[in-house]
């Protein structure tokens, strides 16, 4: 079976090299075989044609080798396959470049191989989105352990000048794979809420994932500790993205902004709920254009503009800000700078 693999593996690897030089001459069929059995390719392979996607990419003009891959993208994603080359959707066409480029590049950074590793933590670095930090020295510092010398200068850099101070303390470093699998719980909690505005399984359908994320059941007799030590301690990351990451909420925020009415608050009711053992942190400080915030300061403004936050029930807020002062010693940003 495995010799069998291996085999088709190396058939696709040789394939890629030959369409490599076949894209500075005539279209060929095998373009489409490449792309369309990219995820099979071996480590080398798949970086190559992620390469290769992403200097094309960069390249404003035409010639044979652009011209081949539109050609592919009008007769297998274009609206219109008989278009003339010159009138496709520029836009479109370059987001379908960088798609390939970055998916292949993942591909072959998951399987360890050392260049991909260092041009994902490139592709990471440039981005300007929460968590993107973290997530490039993930792959700096994957690439570094395997000896790749731009990285492990990169690496040496970085920890000098304390990269990731505003996320991390300087000795967590070495844990950003752990990190990084927060971000993407993070991702998969903020999906969960931007999903739709009546969403009545929210709260079983946050406890499902940390369940999974932390290995556990509901049978388990500590889970309600376990449950409220792991949101005081990492709900800072639960950031959620909104409107193209121009802007960003922390996940409470969120569900109040995003679901209608009551069902708003349904996921401050799961921790009421949860606070049988130990008490849930609500302090947590988001900065929300340049300025500190907790949720607390949102409920305030709230009450404070009650015309342009209409779609708030303000008898429904009063008794949740109350609660969170009274019962889990609710404090403004500026209170908590005291």
């Amino acid at each position: 079976m495995h010799k069998k693999v291996k085999h088709k593996n190396t058939r696709l690897t040789i394939l890629f090299l030959a369409v490599l030089g076949s894209l500075t001459s005539g279209y060929s069929q095998t373009i489409e075989e490449l792309i369309d059995n990219s995820y099979t390719l071996d480590a080398q392979a798949q970086y190559q044609l992620g390469m290769l996607f992403y200097n094309i990419h960069l390249e404003p003009e035409t010639n044979q080798k652009t011209n081949n891959l539109k050609v592919y993208y009008r007769e297998h994603l274009s609206a219109n396959p008989s278009q003339a080359l010159d009138s496709l959707d520029i836009q479109f066409y370059k987001d379908w470049l960088q798609s390939n480029y970055i998916n292949n590049i993942k591909r072959s950074a998951k399987k360890g191989h050392d260049k991909a590793q260092l041009q994902l933590g490139k592709y990471y670095e440039g981005l300007d989105k929460h968590g993107s930090k973290i997530r490039a020295y993930k792959w700096y510092a994957n690439s570094a352990t395997q000896q790749n010398k731009e990285a492990i200068n990169w690496i040496n850099q970085k920890n000098e000048e304390l990269y990731l101070k505003q996320y991390l303390k300087p000795e967590d470093y070495k844990n950003t794979d752990f990190y990084v699998e927060l971000l993407n719980l993070s991702d998969k909690l903020c999906y969960l809420v931007n999903r739709g505005s009546y969403n009545k399984t929210l709260d079983k359908d946050v406890e499902t994932e940390l369940l999974t994320f932390l290995n556990t059941t509901i049978e388990d007799d500590y889970l309600k500790t376990k449950l409220v030590d792991f949101w005081n301690n990492y709900n800072h990351f639960f950031i959620c993205s909104v409107k193209d990451d121009t802007i960003l909420e922390h996940i409470l925020k969120r569900t109040l902004n995003k679901l209608f009415y009551k069902d708003n608050q349904i996921l401050f009711n799961w921790l009421f709920e949860l606070d049988k053992t130990k008490k849930i942190d609500f302090n947590q400080v988001i900065y929300f254009d340049g300025y500190p915030e907790t949720i607390l300061d949102f409920l305030n403004t709230i009450l404070q503009n009650n015309y342009e936050y209409q779609q708030f029930d303000s008898i429904t807020i009063t008794e949740l800000r109350l609660r969170l002062i009274e019962d889990y010693n609710a404090k403004t940003a500026a209170e908590l700078k005291k």
